[in-house]
């Protein structure tokens, strides 16, 4: 018996020696969460009934990079930009994000040429040297086309801050960037968020209003509007 075990001991010894050499693979390093600032993209040179297109590329946008741990967004309701409140230059954006404290911010301009949009996305580092913009690729949004073309918005903004996704934080991010087909629906949302941040009376009553609009109450009822904004101290 003791034979036995001598010899199963013996066998075992340089297996263990082996798996000790082994390399082993490092655990994947923590996600750093970064607090981000996304603002409604500046709508000027479109006509005044388009200007609900900047709300809702901000929506997208976070709707989108909510999905991941890396970003931790500024509740839009708390945000109050330098200039006025719809129009999101770049000298404001960096204004604000300064007072926030925020480590980037998200920004841009929707052009009009015909019938086709062109979003320019811009992503704003705010570092202790200074503030640095990032002029990123143009999206192309023919028409009936402007759901399909936000939704590669929030990955986009991922990579150009060197934030690796997986195949399954890409899958949610497009999951959330499309919690709606109905573009009117969009619409709909977009300017009751406007409304409601106009504050007063009257901005309260049209929010409300919209909100009972069957297309708003479809969007909420699938998800699209959902708590998923979190406030960085």
């Amino acid at each position: 018996m003791a034979d036995a075990r001598s010899r199963w001991l013996a066998r075992l010894v340089p297996v263990l020696a082996v798996l000790a050499l082994w390399p082993v693979a490092p655990a994947a390093a923590a996600v750093k969460p970064r607090p981000v600032l996304v603002v409604p993209f500046d709508t000027t040179p479109l006509g005044a009934d388009e200007k609900w297109i900047g709300e809702a590329i901000a929506q997208t946008v976070s709707l989108g990079l909510a999905q991941h741990p890396a970003f931790v967004q500024y509740e839009r309701g708390r945000v109050r930009p330098a200039t006025p409140w719809d129009v999101w230059t770049e000298a404001a954006v960096v204004q604000t994000g300064r007072s926030l404290r925020a480590e980037a911010a998200i920004f841009g301009q929707v052009t009009r040429a015909g019938t086709d949009l062109t979003i320019l996305p811009r992503l704003l580092e705010l570092k202790p040297s200074g503030p640095d913009v990032i002029v990123m690729e143009p999206v192309a949004v023919p028409e009936g086309e402007l759901i399909n073309r936000l939704a590669a918005l929030p990955p986009a903004y991922a990579r150009t801050m060197k934030v690796a996704l997986t195949d399954a934080e890409s899958a949610r991010m497009d999951k959330a960037a499309r919690s709606t087909r109905s573009l009117r629906a969009l619409e709909l949302y977009a300017r009751s968020e406007i409304a409601a941040r106009r504050g007063g009376q009257e901005g309260l009553e049209t929010a409300d209003g919209v909100g009972r609009v069957p297309a708003v109450e479809v969007m909420i009822s699938t998800g699209y509007i959902r708590d998923c904004v979190i406030n960085p101290d």
